[in-house]
Parts: structure tokens; C-alpha cells; sequence
């Protein structure tokens, strides 16, 4: 949009998404229904609290995940460090002898 620069937000996503619906908001993460205005206020709290619940359950276990990784890498490069550094040393030695 740098092309037009006097284009309103509205505008730009207008261009990059086509026109709008009034049903239906665009924003980060997709968008908002009518119908998430219209839930009461306590049953629309206590599903974005079992939604969150669920995501941090779900950052947890990808965060333990990772670390289980990231530790079974750092074996594996002691494994290949030791290896390595066997070979090269048993290369030298037999460049020695020749």
C-alpha cells in the first residue's frame, strides 16, 4: 500500500481482503462474530477462561517437549564430539607413524 499512501486501514483491508462483511470483524487472529457480542458477558468470560487454560496447557507440554529436545541433542553432540575427537586423534597418530 505504499503506492497509495492516503488510504485509510479500512481501505487497505479492503484492498488486500476484499469488501467487508458488517457480520463479521478482521482482526489479528481472524476476527470477532456478531453472536461473540450478543453471549452474555459471564458465559463469553468463562469460555475465553477454558480457552486459555487450554493454550497454557498446551504452551506447557510444548515447553517440556522442548527440553526433553534440546536434551537429547546435547547428548548427541557429546556422542559426535567424542567420536570425532577419537577419530582425529587415531588420524594423527597414523599420520605420525608414516
Amino acid at each position: 500500500m505504499e503506492s497509495e499512501p492516503s488510504l485509510t486501514n479500512f481501505e487497505v483491508i479492503e484492498k488486500c481482503f476484499d469488501p467487508q462483511k458488517h457480520d463479521y470483524l478482521f482482526g489479528c487472529g481472524g476476527g470477532m462474530k456478531r453472536k461473540d457480542f450478543k453471549e452474555s458477558n459471564s458465559a463469553y468470560v468463562k469460555r475465553i477462561e477454558i480457552e486459555l487454560k487450554e493454550t497454557q496447557e498446551e504452551n506447557r507440554m510444548l515447553k517440556i517437549s522442548l527440553q526433553e529436545h534440546e536434551s537429547i541433542l546435547e547428548k548427541l553432540e557429546d556422542i559426535v564430539m567424542q567420536v570425532l575427537g577419537n577419530t582425529s586423534h587415531t588420524s594423527n597418530n597414523e599420520l605420525d607413524e608414516v
